[in-house]
């Protein structure tokens, strides 16, 4: 998954990415009842990502991966499932302290002390 740029609940901003594995387990939700899949697909399982960073501070999530994983996991099951997904895991692939820049009106993320 692209990188985002988030605050946690304590106010840190941060960027995150995440890594999803999944299996389309019925192609016909999958591919007629969906309009855009592939986009579909990514923005849900942002969505997952992006809920569980905003509710948690930032010791909390660095403190935590393993459980951090299987709640993303868990909401990525709950958001993709009515697509025909089956989502394996969803897990934080990079999480780092940064800084939001704007540049001539255009947005430029940059990220330090990677954890």
């Amino acid at each position: 998954l692209d990188q985002q740029v988030l605050e946690t609940k304590d106010g840190e901003t941060v960027v995150a990415d995440g890594v999803l594995v999944y299996a389309v387990h019925d192609l016909h939700k999958y591919l007629v009842e969906n309009y855009d899949a592939d986009d579909n697909l990514t923005e849900l399982a942002q969505a997952a990502l992006r809920e569980a960073i905003l509710s948690l501070t930032f010791e909390e999530i660095n403190s935590g991966r393993v459980k951090l994983d299987h709640r993303l996991t868990k909401r990525a099951t709950e958001l993709l499932k009515p697509f025909g997904i089956e989502v394996e895991s969803l897990k934080l692939q990079s999480f780092a302290k940064g800084r939001v820049i704007i540049h001539a009106g255009s947005f430029v993320s940059m990220a330090f002390g990677i954890e």
